[in-house]
């Protein structure tokens, strides 16, 4: 019986710049200069929130957040 290789793959929710940038699909001077989600203190780094960027990039596509999803509302 062979028995399957499980890959457990863990995506990282807290991006760098050259990684949000890369996840938006820009170079990283486009990103910054075009991206209105600042970077969270992360220790003594910043990151991007996957999470945050998600929302931006869906409120770029006309997407619908629920009512009580008031990050959205900070972007603006």
């Amino acid at each position: 019986m062979r028995t399957a290789a499980i890959i457990n793959v863990v995506e990282a929710r807290l991006l760098t710049l050259a990684e949000a940038a890369r996840y938006c699909g820009r170079s990283p001077a486009q990103f910054k200069r075009d991206c209105p989600v600042p970077p969270i203190a992360f220790g003594k780094e910043h990151r991007y929130d996957r999470r945050a960027l998600d929302a931006w990039i869906d409120r770029l596509a006309g997407a619908i957040h629920d009512a009580g999803d008031d990050f959205t509302e900070r972007l603006e």
